[in-house]
């Protein structure tokens, strides 16, 4: 069966997706991703759930560990590349 809901546009563009759209992609969740899929052409946005893939990561989990330690801690350092956090990474304990 099709319906037609709507929402309408905050002042910034945001809108909120009614509650039977998200049940239908199953997404509700703070944080998941709805892809928007543009046909031009035709004039139609189709939604689509996105889920998120960690293809390659960058960090090792226990170079995670360490960042995440490295967040709390009250005399965090700056770094100015990312080489140098990973140089850092590398000899913490």
């Amino acid at each position: 069966m099709t319906k037609l809901l709507t929402a309408s546009l905050s002042s910034k563009g945001q809108l909120t997706l009614p509650k039977e759209v998200r049940a239908a992609l199953g997404v509700g969740l703070k944080g998941e991703s709805v892809g928007f899929l543009v046909d031009e052409q035709a004039g139609v946005v189709r939604l689509a759930r996105v889920e998120s893939v960690l293809v390659d990561p960058e960090f090792t989990k226990e170079e995670l560990r360490k960042i995440e330690k490295l967040r709390g801690a009250k005399n965090r350092r700056g770094f100015k590349t990312a080489e140098g956090l990973l140089r850092d990474l590398k000899t913490r304990p």
